[in-house]
């Protein structure tokens, strides 16, 4: 009894490697996957693994086939190792012997049929389970690689059709060949990224995510288009809760074709801009193109977000490229849910316009880089004089339809006391109680007695 014991507590052990050895290739499976950086290549892989999975499959059955035909033909039964066709297979070589095996385990999942059948009653029982068998296991492998094959055909057949489609519509509408041209090229180079991309739309799971993930989510995705700003890297390093809301709701990415204007000189500015990929071109208000290129991470038009602007210059792409933008509205609403960052945006922007009017207008261009205005020790005494009156809120519309006061109003005075070394044309001014009560008081762009000569 204890040798039986112990037989068993052998056994035991060879399952559990066995299953070990069957997690590990699970996981080198989950590797390889992971290396596929393409949808076409994952369907592939995918077809391929299932055709293996048959292979191995009917390898073990025409094994277990041959080993029943074996036993029975020991044990002088009849047996169809020597009773099929004109020679017996148990006197062929090896090959021809597995080969029929083989070829009789493919039959038994297949319509196909062959001259090999069971001649005993052992035979027999082994054909009718293999047959029970293979109306689950192996009818859910083929339905798998008929539905790897329609994936595939249908990526490449749905893209033929969609453009066939769009050819007729521009023809049909008469569109001049040089944008049907441009339209055109545009949408294959986005098709060809979509299919090396990995778009988050697509991966249902994530709508599982609970809503703090979603914006660490997103704010690892945008972090690395603004972290070269010293605002953001500021932002980054002292309030990240900001600059993780503000990558989730506030940046925003828009995709241009080659040859696409994205502002004219004299055009009221509406977004900061930063470079995701591509490439584009800046003309200087003298028309000479900005050199070197803007490469990723550059940004245009910060001045946007802190005073009136009207673009300087024209800002195009000269091949499919991103952009991602921020609006001053929404941008303004984040910054204002506490204090501390508003009052860090009310002092950067009072050194930004300072800075601005300080510029000769010929000077002035939409591409301002932080080395031209800011340091490291500048961007800390934005943040170190944190004296917004904790009493005072940020101005939201209330049911009434009034504004409250903005925490803006209290460096009103002290950003309109620091003199500019350029003449300037001032504007009418009015006083607090003359203000017009509006939702406009929302934006952290300072308000000042003068306003560049553009």
């Amino acid at each position: 009894l204890a040798t039986a014991a112990r037989m068993i507590k052998g056994f035991r052990a060879i399952r559990i490697l066995r299953l070990l050895r069957l997690l590990k290739l699970q996981r080198l499976m989950n590797m390889v996957y992971d290396l596929i950086d393409s949808e076409y290549m994952f369907i592939v892989f995918t077809m391929i693994r299932l055709i293996v999975a048959i292979t191995v499959l009917n390898h073990v059955i025409a094994c277990i086939w041959y080993l029943v035909g074996y036993l029975s033909m020991e044990a002088g039964m009849p047996n169809w190792l020597e009773d099929t066709g004109l020679q017996p297979v148990k006197e062929a070589e090896f090959a021809w012997r597995y080969l029929t095996s083989l070829h009789w385990s493919l039959t038994q999942f297949t319509p196909a049929s062959m001259d090999v059948s069971a001649r005993n009653e052992w035979e027999r029982v082994m054909s009718i389970l293999v047959l029970f068998f293979s109306l689950v296991a192996f009818s859910s492998i083929v339905g798998s690689v008929t539905n790897s094959m329609t994936a595939l055909r249908n990526m490449s057949g749905d893209n033929k059709k969609q453009f066939w489609l769009l050819r007729r519509f521009l023809n049909h509408k008469k569109i001049g060949k040089t944008t049907s041209a441009r339209i055109i090229r545009f949408l294959e180079h986005q098709t060809a990224n979509q299919q090396g991309d990995v778009n988050p739309s697509s991966i249902t799971i994530l709508t599982l995510l609970s809503e703090p993930l979603k914006n660490l989510l997103a704010y690892e995705l945008s972090k690395k288009h603004v972290e070269l700003h010293p605002f953001f890297t500021h932002l980054e390093q002292e309030m990240s809760p900001i600059l993780v809301k503000l990558c989730d709701t506030v940046l925003q990415a828009i995709d241009l074709a080659s040859e696409d204007v994205v502002f004219h000189p004299g055009e009221e500015g509406e977004k900061m801009y930063f470079v995701k990929s591509g490439s584009f071109e800046y003309t200087l208000p003298n028309g000479d193109v900005l050199k070197p290129r803007l490469k990723e991470k550059a940004w245009l038009a910060e001045a946007v977000l802190w005073t009136m602007w009207w673009h300087r210059g024209e800002f195009k792409a000269i091949a499919p490229s991103e952009l991602a933008v921020i609006k001053p509205g929404p941008f303004a609403e984040v910054m204002k849910v506490h204090p501390r960052p508003w009052s860090f945006c009310i002092n950067y922007a009072e050194h930004f316009v300072k800075y601005l009017n300080r510029k000769t207008h010929k000077t002035l261009t939409d591409v301002i880089m932080n080395s031209d205005y800011f340091g490291s020790t500048k961007i800390a005494s934005c943040d170190k004089d944190f004296d917004v009156d904790m009493t005072i809120r940020p101005s939201q519309v209330n049911l009434s339809g009034t504004a409250i006061l903005m925490p803006d109003d209290l460096l009103q005075d002290d950003l309109l006391q620091d003199d500019v070394s350029e003449e300037v044309i001032p504007h009418e001014r009015k006083s607090k109680g003359d203000r017009e009560p509006s939702a406009e008081h929302s934006s952290c762009r300072p308000e000042q007695d003068t306003y560049l000569a553009l």
